[in-house]
């Protein structure tokens, strides 16, 4: 297979980083001699995010319940959720009555836009029901949040990597691989500050721009993997995206069907449908290493062969 010229390839090359395994040799045996830390990394980090956005019904209202009277050794500031639950228009957008949640926890306010740990968890404000967003609005949610995608998005430019030197793309698809990659970092940190809270019409522009980016980056990979005929456990990445996209038909329909006849569904099931999403997203490189045995981050001497290869 003839070697794409380098002039063709639009973008910046990949810096060396802490994690990425030392010279090997040819037959790998140094690399495979050393203890499998990098593996731990991945399954940790990308646990920990799904476990953070899969329990944020049970985290944010646990919460809030323990800290929205902000006790005395916080400053006799008054408390972190001072929004009263008879505010006029304030009410669930699932139907309930938010009087009287309230007071089955004996709470005469709920958290308002930028107040609390999280989002309130008490029902969902919004019509459409809760969302991730809605969750991580306040800045412990984000905090936590921006923290925890540290790595998972790392991660993602691992596989990126791997794909470009290994299966040795057409440098167009590489263009278009890396920059709608970039531009999904780009704007997944505008919609970390962009919350709903703050402009929920930028806030909902923002996303708009991470899912269309990020989707046109999946094309992108799938594309290559086809291309390439599933050689060096491609076929797992097609495999995650269409297990994604199956998984999203039933749970998008679920949002749209009346409270009444699917509670879960029209208050979780858009938070849900997120949750899975972002998993599947993230979860590319944790496959590439522990299911199809890719070594990620690739060592630094089979790419410095790469580069030169590729006239780098």
């Amino acid at each position: 297979m003839p070697v794409p010229k380098a002039s063709k390839i639009m973008r910046p090359p990949f810096p060396d980083n802490w994690l990425r395994a030392p010279s090997s040799t040819p037959n790998w045996a140094a690399f495979e001699a050393l203890p499998n830390v990098t593996s731990v990394v991945v399954l940790v980090a990308w646990l920990s995010l799904s476990a953070y956005t899969f329990s944020l019904p049970l985290i944010a209202n646990s919460a809030n319940l323990a800290y929205f009277q902000n006790p005395d050794r916080f400053g006799n500031m008054g408390p972190l959720c001072n929004l009263p639950v008879s505010t006029p228009g304030l009410a669930c957008g699932n139907g309930h009555d938010i009087v009287k949640l309230a007071a089955k926890q004996h709470r005469k306010t709920i958290c308002g836009c930028q107040q609390g740990l999280f989002g309130e968890a008490l029902c969902p404000i919004h019509s459409g029901g809760f969302s991730i967003s809605h969750y991580i609005s306040a800045p412990a949610g984000t905090g936590a949040m921006g923290s925890l995608s540290m790595f998972p998005i790392i991660m993602m430019w691992w596989y990126q990597e791997w794909i470009e030197f290994e299966l040795r793309p057409r440098p167009r698809l590489v263009n278009w691989s890396f920059w709608s990659l970039f531009a999904f970092q780009i704007s997944y940190g505008m919609f970390l500050a962009c919350t709903t809270c703050l402009d929920y019409v930028h806030h909902l522009t923002v996303v708009a721009c991470f899912i269309v980016s990020l989707a046109a980056h999946w094309i992108v990979v799938t594309i290559i993997c086809f291309e390439c005929n599933f050689n060096k456990g491609a076929q797992v990445i097609p495999a995650i995206l269409a297990t994604g996209a199956v998984m999203v038909i039933p749970l998008a329909a679920a949002t749209n069907v009346p409270c009444d006849v699917f509670y879960f569904g029209c208050s979780y099931g858009f938070w849900f449908m997120e949750c899975v999403l972002l998993c599947m997203g993230f979860g590319i490189t944790p496959v590439l290493v522990l299911v199809a045995g890719q070594k990620l981050p690739l060592p630094r001497d089979l790419v410095a062969q790469r580069r030169k290869e590729r006239g780098y």
